[in-house]
């Protein structure tokens, strides 16, 4: 102790000198009050710092005890009050409550500068965040010093959550493999992790302790087991997983097949067949090495890229980074598979195959939105398939098969070809190699809205089953394969080489090594099952028979009234020189009854009628001709009652006057020509059907009538023939194998008779004979005939047969041969 002064003691201790105040200390600790029974009302002299007096409070109705703070001594007047004069100190219990209850009672506990009720209610909101964050208490303790601290520490990480940036207080796990080593300790704990390997971006995202998962191993992207054998499960539906989720990385230089084998292996331990597969998201993702699934049999593989709603821009792509390796990106033997959404982006030189499936006896095979761009290897690599689709897909400068599939020879099932194959909604552009579609023996398939443009050789479908529909092709350097293909087309596009029937390039092999014993199967090649048919706006082919109830024409006209009326049937476009056509109106002319004697061959009593018009260009280089060039005839109650044409160097204009109520007229037509599938000039109609009056065709130029003629013969100078000459009424007959010249030969009920003719039109001619040269009379019974060598004057003698002998008819006389 160094010095005591004015109830301060001081001392020293070291290089420390400490002063206390006796007198605060004792009121501190509330000792040695005096003066007790004494109080403000009675009044009172105070000597000593713990002096006391008595007063009582009526705002707390409590007495309470003041000491004098000031100078010694104090004298105190009677019914003085102690709240007027500042150097008045409550003292005892009451000077602690006081203290308390003051606006900065707080401090008297070290709890801030506010009052307690402030202090203890933040007290409690501290304590509520406790509650709500209890998993941080333990790392609050471990960085704070003292529990206030620690509440405030706590506070302020709630607050810190609150606020618009309040993420930016939570923290990262670096990477899948890091939260391997963390073990969880609560049941529905979170976590976050920046991304699946450490510094990349890609595959981060919250993670959540699933205490109920004990046996679900670590597939890599779903469920991450620890070395405790915890799991934490990623906090995502399943359908919203992605290859990123799973180690992929959105960069064409990154090798992305390890994390689509793990998200491949996820799914199938969801459901092997029917699950979501396997999913990559928009982006360029590269493909450096393959994946093979094994020999054994798997219900599916899916492979789909980011939606998309048209086909020709996937926002998926495929980068190639692997390049020239003999073994397929993808290869498997699955049931199903399905690929869409995605763009193979690579380049000319990689010949590494995309796809291949070795699964005999099936393959169902979608492959929707997909786009090849560059690739010299084989796309789709397939076998038996049967259900498959191709839809909206695209390839460009490819070097090898987009689409290539054959068959296992299988003998369960008879897989001696793939089958069910569409193709819908396609292009194939600029690409070369053997073939861009190979294809061949697959029956029931089809192609529809599919454009091969400038392709070196755009497919073999030869030896199926192929239905082409709306098909175009533009600029290929080769045909088409289709030997021995059954085919439907529809309005197929043509510009430059079209289909080959005379090409099929199969291996041998494929046969040899089968149940064919090295040859086609027999409904390859039947004859029994080949056809052909095509339906085009301009023509139609068919190839196989054709069954119709009715025929009937769009080429009508009509005449309802009392008069004969022309029409103009149309004009008739041939390719050239020597081409004709047929023209058959079907009508009746009146509706007279078709009675049983029949007078006259130009009656109206038929059953019905019709007109024969044949036509051929003689001339095709003049504008106009006088070489009559159509001829005509009517059958039965024919509706026609005479035909005129215009020649104009390759067409001809037809017209014809229709007879007076013959009501309708069909008109048909035949060609030696061919159609716009065969040449690019075809013969092609040009229908009128117009009435005109009998004043406008006078008037037309160089109208000329059409010859009235009919015959049927053996063939153009055969010989033989029958017809008749209509403008003149003359019948024509060719016979040479008659007698003579002036008989024909007929068959009447089955009996050999003849017709004798005459050159005059006034008399009749009879047969003559030397009496030497008279036929046998068995075979003139009853016949005359003239001797031109008679004993008699004249010489000329008519004779008779009576079937024992010649008589000469005037005196009835046996004619002697001698």
């Amino acid at each position: 102790m160094t010095s005591y002064s004015a109830g301060q003691l001081a001392f020293a201790s070291g290089n420390t000198v400490k002063v206390i105040d006796l007198n605060e200390l004792c009121v501190q600790r509330g000792l040695w009050f005096i003066l007790y029974g004494y109080d403000f009302s009675s009044g009172a002299t105070l000597q000593y710092a713990n002096d006391v007096l008595e007063y009582f409070d009526e705002s707390i109705k409590a007495f309470s005890y003041y000491r004098w703070g000031g100078a010694l001594p104090k004298v105190v007047s009677m019914d003085s009050d102690p709240l007027s004069d500042d150097n008045w100190i409550v003292v005892g219990t009451q000077a602690i409550s006081s203290a308390l209850s003051g606006p900065t009672g707080a401090s008297q506990v070290g709890f801030g500068t506010t009052n307690v009720s402030a202090a203890l209610q933040d007290l409690q909101k501290r304590m509520t965040v406790m509650e709500e964050y209890p998993e941080q208490i333990e790392v609050l303790e471990a960085n704070s010093g003292d529990h206030t601290n620690r509440l405030v520490t706590l506070e302020n990480y709630k607050t810190g959550l609150s606020g618009a940036d309040g993420f930016k207080n939570i923290g990262w796990v670096a990477s899948v493999a890091a939260l391997r080593k963390i073990e969880p300790i609560a049941d529905g704990q979170l976590i976050r992790v920046r991304a699946w390997e450490a510094g990349s971006v890609f595959g981060g995202g919250w993670f959540v302790h699933d205490a109920s998962a004990t046996t679900n191993a670590d597939d890599g992207g779903y469920y991450i087991v620890t070395a405790g054998g915890k799991r934490w499960r990623r906090e995502v539906k399943v359908s919203e997983l992605t290859i990123l989720d799973f180690g992929g990385q959105a960069l064409p230089t990154f090798d992305n097949m390890p994390a689509i084998l793990r998200m491949h292996n996820f799914m199938q331990a969801q459901l092997a067949t029917y699950n979501m597969g396997v999913r990559i998201p928009a982006g360029s993702y590269g493909l450096g090495s393959t994946i093979n699934l094994g020999t054994a049999e798997i219900g599916a593989f899916h492979l789909s890229g980011e939606r998309a709603n048209y086909g020709v821009i996937p926002a998926t792509n495929l980068v190639p980074i692997l390049n020239n390796a003999s073994a397929a990106f993808f290869t498997m033997n699955a049931r199903r598979m399905e690929i869409s959404n995605i763009r193979l982006l690579s380049t000319s030189d990689n010949v590494t195959p995309f796809y291949k499936n070795i699964c005999t006896g099936g393959q169902y095979v979608n492959v929707r939105c997909f786009v090849a761009n560059n690739h010299a290897g084989r796309i789709f690599d397939l076998l038996d398939t049967i259900d498959c689709l191709f839809e909206q897909v695209y390839a460009y400068r490819i070097k090898a098969a987009f689409a290539y599939s054959i068959w296992s020879n299988r003998v369960d099932g008879y897989w001696d070809h793939s089958t069910a194959i569409e193709i819908r909604n396609a292009n194939f552009s600029a690409c070369t190699g053997k073939y861009t579609l190979y294809l061949p023996r697959c029956g029931q398939s089809m192609m529809r809205n599919v454009w091969f443009q400038n392709c070196e050789y755009p497919f073999d479908i030869s030896q199926g089953g192929w239905t082409l529909d709306n098909v175009s092709m533009e600029s290929c350097t080769h045909k088409g394969n289709t030997r021995y293909a059954k085919l439907l087309i529809l309005n197929m596009n043509v510009q430059g080489n079209g289909l080959d029937d005379s090409i099929t390039d199969t291996d041998p092999a494929w046969d040899k090594t089968g149940f064919n014993n090295g040859n086609y199967p027999s409904w390859v090649t039947s004859a029994y099952q080949r056809g052909f048919a095509q339906i085009q706006p301009s023509a139609q082919q068919r190839i196989g028979g054709a069954a119709e109830h009715f025929k009937y024409s769009n080429l009508l006209i009509n005449n309802a009234t009392n008069q004969t009326t022309w029409f103009c049937i149309g004009s008739f476009s041939s390719q050239g020189h020597a081409h004709g056509f047929k023209l058959r109106i079907i009508g009746t002319s009146g509706w007279n009854s078709a009675v049983n004697t029949i007078y006259r061959p130009d009656q109206s009593n038929y059953g019905g009628g019709e007109a024969i018009i044949r036509a051929q260009i003689k001339a095709n280089s003049a504008a106009t001709t006088s070489i009559g060039e159509v001829s005509w005839h009517g059958e039965g109650a024919c509706p026609i009652k005479a035909v005129k044409y215009v020649h104009y160097y390759n067409t001809i204009t037809v017209y014809v006057q229709m007879q007076q109520y013959a009501y309708y007229g069909a008109v048909f037509v035949e060609t030696d020509g061919t159609s716009r599938l065969e040449a690019g000039i075809p013969f092609y109609v040009t229908p009128n059907l117009a009435s005109i009056s009998d004043t406008d065709i006078a008037a037309v130029a160089n109208i000329r009538d059409a010859t009235r003629q009919w015959s049927v013969n053996g063939g153009v100078q055969s010989g033989s023939g029958f017809g008749m000459n209509l403008d003149t009424g003359d019948l024509l007959l060719y016979a040479p194998n008659t007698p003579n010249s002036e008989v024909f030969s007929i068959m009447l009920n089955g009996n050999q008779r003849y017709i004798r003719t005459s050159t005059r039109d006034y008399a009749q001619t009879f047969a003559r004979f030397t009496r030497a040269n008279l036929p046998n009379v068995n075979d003139g019974v009853y016949t005359v005939a003239f001797v031109t060598d008679a004993p008699y004057t004249p010489s000329l003698q008519l004779v008779a047969s009576n079937g024992y002998g010649w008589y000469y008819v005037t005196d009835n006389t046996l004619v002697s041969r001698t």
